[in-house]
């Protein structure tokens, strides 16, 4: 790095499975390019986190968001109680995005404290946020900003020549089940990103677009998704989203082998890796 500036890149993630590990996979490729990655967390991810020379700087548990050891198995029990995850349809579990968005709105409030005074200490080249809401002091900072989309090119950019992000509808199904779907979601949100965006707007920055959590246009986008699954025939992105394959990490901490029992079977074998909700989701399933 002798002939290259030296970055520190901070990385705010939600504290999950699914959005810290596609954090890592960057965060590792910054190192042993000779860059120092910083994350927010928590003392669960701490050590994890050190495995790969990653530092921590420490969060304070939010009693409003449960935030601390993240026990997924209990989590995805919830959800499925709930009906959020699980067998019902994507109609009947909208009216459910009204609880996820004052959980988000909490979330980001309680986040956002927490930056605006860590932040000057920090001092970093970068910030990297994979969240669901803005963070008005990322914003106020002046930091470049990049947000990681682990959730995916639809809850990335809701266009309407796709179908809603966490709606299970088809690409090729019916446009009227994805517009239900939206208004849906609309309206039982309403008055949570009113409340959202006038705390915004008093933290000093400026109004949010209707029903949206995150002004999108300010930013670089980044994530990852197979270019033979995204959606850039139907619904092309702009300069400022970018996409990789994947965000996986180099393991090599770890040993894996085939089980015996999958070895001896013909044909090819197929990893396939899921988030924290959804791998407790998909288990259940197959137990049933």
């Amino acid at each position: 790095m002798s002939d290259k500036t030296s970055l520190k890149v901070l990385f705010v993630p939600m504290l999950a499975e699914g959005h810290v590990n596609p954090c890592i996979g960057i965060a590792s490729q910054l190192i042993a390019d000779g860059h120092r990655a910083v994350f927010t967390a928590n003392d669960v991810w701490r050590p994890k986190l050190a495995a790969y020379g990653i530092e921590t700087v420490e969060l304070a548990k939010s009693n409003a968001t449960n935030d601390g050891a993240i026990d997924t198995a209990l989590q995805a029990q919830r959800m499925m109680a709930l009906g959020k995850i699980g067998g019902a349809s994507p109609i009947e579990k909208a009216p459910l995005r009204a609880n996820a968005a004052e959980y988000w709105r909490k979330h980001a409030q309680h986040l956002d404290t927490q930056l605006a005074a860590l932040l000057p200490a920090i001092r970093p080249d970068v910030i990297v946020v994979d969240q669901f809401a803005t963070l008005p002091a990322v914003l106020l900072s002046g930091i470049p900003c990049v947000w990681l989309w682990s959730a995916g090119p639809l809850v990335m950019l809701d266009d309407e020549r796709t179908p809603p992000g966490e709606s299970g509808l088809s690409a090729t199904g019916d446009p009227r089940l994805w517009h239900e779907f939206r208004q849906l979601i609309r309206d039982v949100t309403m008055e949570k990103w009113r409340a959202f965006n006038d705390w915004v707007v008093g933290r000093g920055c400026e109004p949010l677009p209707e029903h949206c959590f995150l002004k999108a246009s300010h930013y670089l986008h980044i994530y990852g998704y197979p270019l033979e699954l995204d959606y850039q025939d139907v619904r092309p992105l702009g300069r400022n989203y970018v996409r990789f394959d994947n965000f996986k990490r180099n393991e090599r901490h770890l040993t894996f082998a085939v089980p015996p029992s999958l070895a001896a079977k013909p044909g090819a074998l197929v990893y396939f890796s899921l988030g924290s909700l959804s791998f407790r989701s998909t288990c259940k399933t197959c137990a049933d």
